[in-house]
C-alpha cells in the first residue's frame, strides 16, 4: 500500500520540511511501526510515497508509564506534553485540583485536547519515539485517581515531602507478569493542598520529593518523569542491564 499524505502532514512536509521528489523520509503511525518511503510526487497540498520497507519497533521496557498532571498555563502544558512524548510516556491525565489554572470544561477542555493531540504527533516526529501516548481530556482529582487505581506503584510529587525518590520504590516483591504500570502524579504551580495530599495517600499513593529545592510545575514534571523512566528501567529490566542513553538533538 503507497499512502497519499493531505491536511496537517503534507502541510508540513511540503512547507515546513521542504521535501523534493525522490527524498527518503521516515514514517511512523505512533503505535510502534516504522516505514521508509520514498516521495513520488508533490501536488499543491498532496503527497505521494512509496513505501519501500516498514517494520515494528517492540516496545521492551518492563514497564508503561501512566503520568497525570493537575491542570497549568496553556503554554506551561504544552511544553510539558512535548516532553513527556520525548522521554516515553505511555498515558496522560490532565486533572483539575483545587489550585489548577485555568479550569478546562466543555468546549474548551476538547479543544485543548485536540491541540495536544497535534503537539504529541509533532514531538513524536521530532524525537523518533515510535509510540504515542494516550491523551485524555481533563478530568477532575478523583476521577484521575479512579484512573490510576490499578498501578502497583503510584507516586505522587510533593513538595514537602522528605522521602527522596529512589530505586527502592519500584522493588516490587510480587512481581506480576508483563509491564507494570507506573503512576505518576503532578501538582500545579500552587502546590497540591494538604487535603489534597491525605486524600491521595488514602488512595495508596506515595509521597515522594525531588530534593530540597522548590521546583516550578514544568521543572518538576520534566526532572521527576526523566528519573521515574531511568531509576524504574535500572530496577525492573529483567537482564539487569544499563539503560540505554538519551540522544541529544540541538
Amino acid at each position: 500500500m503507497n499512502p497519499v499524505l493531505d491536511g496537517e502532514e503534507a502541510f508540513h512536509l511540503i512547507r515546513v520540511l521542504r521535501a523534493r521528489s525522490g527524498q527518503t523520509i521516515l514514517l511512523m503511525d505512533g503505535r510502534g511501526t516504522v516505514a521508509e518511503a520514498r516521495v513520488q510526487s508533490i501536488l499543491r497540498d498532496r503527497v505521494a510515497l512509496t513505501v519501500m520497507n516498514r517494520t515494528h519497533v517492540p516496545e521492551t521496557r518492563p514497564f508503561r508509564i501512566v503520568v497525570a498532571q493537575a491542570l497549568l498555563k496553556d503554554a506551561y502544558m504544552e511544553d510539558l506534553i512535548r516532553r513527556w512524548v520525548e522521554l516515553g510516556a505511555d498515558e496522560c491525565f490532565p486533572f483539575v485540583s483545587e489550585r489548577s489554572v485555568p479550569i478546562l470544561e466543555g468546549d474548551r477542555g476538547r479543544k485543548r485536547k485536540q491541540r495536544w493531540d497535534t503537539l504529541a504527533r509533532e514531538a513524536m516526529k521530532q524525537s523518533g519515539n515510535p509510540y504515542l501516548p494516550t491523551l485524555h481530556e481533563p478530568i477532575d482529582m478523583y476521577q484521575m485517581m479512579d484512573a490510576l487505581r490499578h498501578c502497583p506503584v503510584k507516586l505522587l510529587f510533593w513538595e514537602n515531602e522528605s522521602r527522596m525518590l529512589s530505586r527502592e520504590i519500584f522493588s516490587l516483591p510480587d512481581r506480576m507478569e508483563g509491564p507494570i504500570d507506573i503512576g505518576v502524579v503532578f501538582g500545579p504551580e500552587g502546590g497540591i493542598s494538604e487535603s489534597e495530599v491525605a486524600a491521595f495517600q488514602q488512595h495508596g499513593f506515595q509521597t515522594v520529593s525531588l530534593g530540597p529545592r522548590i521546583l516550578r510545575a514544568v521543572t518538576a514534571g520534566i526532572v521527576g518523569l526523566g528519573l521515574v523512566g531511568f531509576l524504574a528501567e535500572e530496577t525492573l529490566s529483567s537482564d539487569n542491564v544499563s539503560p540505554p542513553g538519551c540522544s541529544v538533538q540541538t
